[in-house]
């Protein structure tokens, strides 16, 4: 049987006298610190492992939010503003990041609307990565690859249809882009109006991005889905001036 051998009174310049102990050849030394240093290993052990559990969820949200690749390095901070116009659409797009929280709260929305190449995905997408970066559940994506994703699992896959349509009910934000790029089929039309409107019934906040200008989304999506878009201070942003892709 192994047994502590008993070396006699000791004493620790922090903690004054203890038993002095040898275990194995080995001296035990002041009980108290022994204890203080598996504490501290412990709370450093816990740290770690919370720290890696944050970035798996950080990492996790990231891969959700389905940035492509080309948008993955673009922010509020690569964002041209030049003008008062493209000023005015950062600070509207920055300032809906800022207060997400309420906007969450109130299912509040954002469309984005105007001419090709003058940053809206590099602004819904610098959204995207500022609120997943902040551990929100967001999912970006071009409303034609989610159409042609439902069709396929309802259609082909053996899924459901009225759950395909739900997966988009999941996220703290949806960011479809590329609005009215479709053919505008009933089916489509009668799709995108389901994910929006059950979005609107949960009061979760969606962000749709288009190349029509404002008159041509109106009529592209409908006044039904256009008025849920508005309601509890929700804002059109029109993109009028040039395209900046090419530009030094």
């Amino acid at each position: 049987m192994i047994q502590c051998t008993d070396l006699g009174t000791k004493s620790c310049s922090t903690h004054g006298e203890y038993t002095e102990r040898e275990f194995m050849g080995r001296r035990m030394g002041c009980p108290v610190c022994a204890a203080e240093r598996t504490t501290l290993e412990d709370a450093k052990q816990a740290a770690a492992f919370a720290s890696q559990r944050a970035e798996n969820r950080r990492q996790s949200l990231l891969a959700m939010a389905n940035i492509p690749p080309r948008f993955q390095n673009r922010t509020f901070e690569t964002y041209r503003s030049g003008t008062r116009e493209q000023a005015h659409a950062l600070k509207v797009c920055m300032r809906y990041v800022e207060v997400f929280d309420d906007c969450l709260e109130k299912g509040r929305c954002l469309v984005l609307v105007g001419r090709s190449g003058t940053g809206k995905t590099h602004l819904a997408c610098a959204m995207a990565m500022a609120l997943a970066e902040a551990g929100r559940a967001v999912r970006f994506c071009t409303v034609y690859k989610m159409l042609d994703e439902i069709k396929h699992r309802a259609f082909h896959a053996g899924a459901s249809e009225h759950d395909e349509v739900a997966r988009y009910g999941r996220y703290d934000l949806l960011i479809l882009d590329e609005v009215g790029a479709q053919v505008g089929s009933d089916w489509e039309r009668a799709t995108l109006f389901k994910i929006i409107n059950n979005r609107y019934e949960a009061c979760l906040p969606t962000i749709m991005i288009s190349n029509l200008p404002k008159e041509g989304f109106v009529q592209y999506v409908g006044d039904r889905v256009f008025d849920r878009m508005q309601e509890n201070g929700g804002v059109t942003v029109p993109f009028e001036w040039d395209s900046c892709r090419g530009a030094l």
